[in-house]
């Protein structure tokens, strides 16, 4: 069912095109059995994880009627942030004439954790290319980021978090709803506290990001791409 189609969709929604993905990871040093991102175990070893993963599909419009179920799916919109001119973001729907696309994703990964301490950090990538039009417009999209991420753990309950992330993104060609290309940077740094009752089944986060030229939208957080300022938040987290 191709990328980001999601599991609901009708298969006369789809194209004809499959899926490929690939995800692999080694732990270097010591044994890596807690998944979440605090080192809730307090291990008292250092312990190491590195991890690599690729996805590709092809899109095609052709074989959907009206629908944008795969060729706007996730992760294909675009980050502009050209709020002056009313488009922050786009989806490939939005280009003139288009038809079909290549997507290929890759990530690369590093953990790490050692008595309370935790570390994480991930490159990523997005390539959009070969996009073909019904007309003699081109178009490509190259959207790259990382984070970087650490947390300590005061108690056994609450830990100190704090985070860095950029995101670039290049487009080019005529076929862009902006007519030109275009270079786009955001950034976001923030901190906070998370407090475990009963690990990540029962969570209290609260923190503080500083977003220089945010990279999404949502209205539950009132952010619109491109937006600059700080956000304060808190939110429980309930698993079961």
């Amino acid at each position: 069912n191709g990328l980001g189609s999601g599991t609901n969709s009708p298969r006369e929604d789809l194209d004809n095109n499959p899926g490929l993905v690939a995800r692999v990871h080694k732990t270097l040093i010591g044994d890596y059995e807690n998944e979440a991102e605090a080192d809730l175990g307090l291990a008292s070893f250092n312990t190491l994880r590195i991890g690599a993963s690729a996805a590709y599909t092809r899109r095609s419009k052709q074989e959907v009627t009206g629908s944008r179920a795969e060729f706007d799916a996730d992760p294909s919109i675009l980050i502009v942030t050209d709020v002056a001119n009313d488009i922050p973001l786009f989806e490939m729907s939005d280009l003139s004439g288009e038809q079909e696309y290549d997507l290929f994703l890759a990530g690369v990964e590093l953990d790490w954790k050692h008595a309370g301490w935790s570390f994480h950090t991930e490159y990523l990538m997005r390539s959009i290319y070969n996009v073909r039009f019904s007309g003699p417009e081109s178009f490509s999209d190259f959207t790259h980021g990382y984070y970087v991420q650490g947390g300590y753990l005061l108690t056994e309950k609450v830990e100190w978090v704090a985070r860095h992330s950029g995101l670039f993104a290049s487009g080019r060609g005529s076929g862009a709803p902006l007519g030109t290309d275009y270079d786009t940077t955001a950034y976001a740094t923030g901190t906070g506290l998370n407090f475990y009752f009963r690990g990540n089944h029962s969570k209290l986060q609260m923190d503080a990001f500083y977003y220089d030229g945010a990279p999404f939208n949502s209205g539950s957080m009132n952010i619109r791409a491109g937006d600059q300022g700080v956000m304060f938040r808190t939110q429980y987290q309930l698993s079961f």
